[in-house]
């Protein structure tokens, strides 16, 4: 086929029987015709412009249609690769989902085998510190949105002694003393075992280790009462156990802080928990005599006015009470104590990364009872 009929064929596919003495389109049509973007506007206009050869009208109308159909066909093209692109974006929006949860759930699976595989019983300490701070944010909150206590930094005991954030204290206080004496009991447990097998010549702090576990039994047994005992009910017996649970608490900083130095003398931990810790008992013992003492001169002070009348329970900024800057002084001081408690306990967490307890239960039976046993199953 020669190269005329190709090009009537290309714009008359349909009529490729044609004679080839049919004439070339472009000897009907000028170029810029030819080359001309058709819209179905310009269709109607040719089907009805006077004074074309009707040859020119029909090879006008066969480039408008061809067109019209390719730009039909671009358009149908645009709108399918824009729904691939649509489908692509989502395919990626869905992998990179799926990658970021398999991330997290590696991530969290991960997290909970060095919880409970590789660091031991290390969440105890950190479980006892959210349970701890939940407890005086959460009965601070309700104390002051109940106005129950001034805003301004009242005691621990005030702001839980009402309901319904007393029966929130003592549930969160229980929690929080069997945590601590669980980590008081898991870090008496190292310093003994470390010591009293490998270095046997250190009764210092083999004694400091014991004296320890005490201290840390009293101070959870008073965590005990001051939450199952309100400062109301029974005042004495309250701040007794406040007094009792904030000075032995002092006492175990102290001597697990002696611990702590052996321990980093022999490589067994870093010289930087030492020193932190020995700065958190070095505050706690400053803050816990400075709470004590502005406490009893904000009490003076009121009853140099009032001789006769108790100690407010609690202190209100409103009222005309004598004592009140040295009594927010002396709450401040005992909040920066169970803060520091708090946070003493939780450092705990990283002596306790490598501890594994093993708890093995055996039966232990005479003969004549194993050898019943045994008939036993051989009659079964």
């Amino acid at each position: 086929m020669s190269e005329e009929e190709n090009i009537y064929v290309e714009v008359f596919p349909k009529t490729e029987t044609l004679k080839p003495h049919r004439p070339r389109i472009m000897d009907i049509i000028s170029e810029e015709e030819a080359n001309r973007e058709y819209t179905s506007h310009d269709y109607r206009q040719l089907l009805t412009m006077p004074g074309v050869p009707r040859e020119k009208k029909r090879c006008l109308a066969q480039l408008v249609r061809d067109h019209m159909r390719l730009k039909e066909s671009n358009s149908k093209m645009a709108k399918k690769m824009e729904a691939y692109e649509r489908k692509e974006r989502r395919e990626m929006k869905k992998k990179k989902t799926n990658s970021v949860l398999t991330i997290f759930s590696s991530g969290v699976h991960d997290l909970f085998a060095r919880m409970f595989g590789e660091l031991r019983y290390a969440p105890i300490p950190i479980i006892f510190g959210i349970v701890f701070t939940i407890n005086l944010v959460v009965v601070y909150i309700m104390a002051v949105i109940n106005d129950d206590v001034d805003p301004i930094l009242p005691y621990l005991s005030s702001a839980a002694d009402r309901r319904p954030q007393s029966c929130i204290f003592a549930i969160l206080t229980n929690i929080s003393a069997m945590l601590s004496f669980a980590v008081i009991l898991l870090r008496y447990h190292i310093v003994a075992l470390y010591f009293v097998i490998e270095h046997d010549d250190h009764l210092n702090t083999i004694r400091a280790n014991n004296l320890s576990m005490i201290s840390g039994i009293i101070a959870c047994t008073g965590m005990f009462i001051i939450a199952n005992v309100q400062e109301t009910a029974l005042t004495g017996l309250h701040l007794f156990a406040a007094f009792m649970t904030f000075l032995f608490g002092i006492m175990y900083m102290g001597f697990q802080t002696f611990a702590s130095y052996n321990f980093a003398a022999r490589n067994m931990g870093t010289k930087f928990l030492f020193y932190f810790r020995l700065v958190l008992t070095v505050i706690a013992t400053f803050s816990f005599l400075a709470a004590i003492i502005c406490g009893v001169i904000a009490s003076s002070q009121f009853h140099a006015v009032y001789p006769n009348d108790p100690i407010p329970r609690p202190w209100n900024r409103k009222l005309y009470q004598p004592g009140t800057e040295m009594h927010i002084i002396s709450a401040s001081f005992e909040w920066i104590v169970a803060v520091l408690h708090c946070v003493y306990l939780v450092s705990m967490s990283r002596d306790m990364e490598f501890l594994r307890i093993r708890v093995t239960i055996t039966h232990e039976i005479d003969e004549a009872e194993r050898i019943y046993i045994l008939e036993c199953n051989d009659e079964a």
